[in-house]
């Protein structure tokens, strides 16, 4: 489940909770920040692990410029990269 879906389910409770209980909130307002800097820290550790996927794809294309001294073959450094790059679509589904 991304983020943008929990934080529509967030939204959608904090909706329904206001219906059964109008004018109290003092259940949201003190788990809301705890809920705010799971979602960060999660953003952060997925853009984090991106970031490193995408050096990775980087060190592959440079291993491919310079196939000659390269201790992979194509089809590996290949393969190595489409790895990388499905990785790369699942952790940006997770933003």
């Amino acid at each position: 489940m991304g983020l943008p879906s929990l934080v529509k389910l967030w939204n959608i409770f904090k909706f329904q909770l206001n219906e059964f209980q109008p004018n109290n909130t003092t259940i949201i307002q003190s788990v809301e920040p705890q809920l705010k800097e799971i979602f960060n820290e999660r953003i952060q550790v997925v853009q984090n692990c991106r970031n490193t996927t995408d050096d990775c794809i980087n060190s592959l294309n440079k291993i491919v410029d310079h196939q000659t001294t390269a201790q992979l073959s194509s089809e590996q450094i290949n393969d190595l990269r489409n790895q990388l790059i499905n990785l790369r679509e699942e952790l940006c589904q997770l933003l």
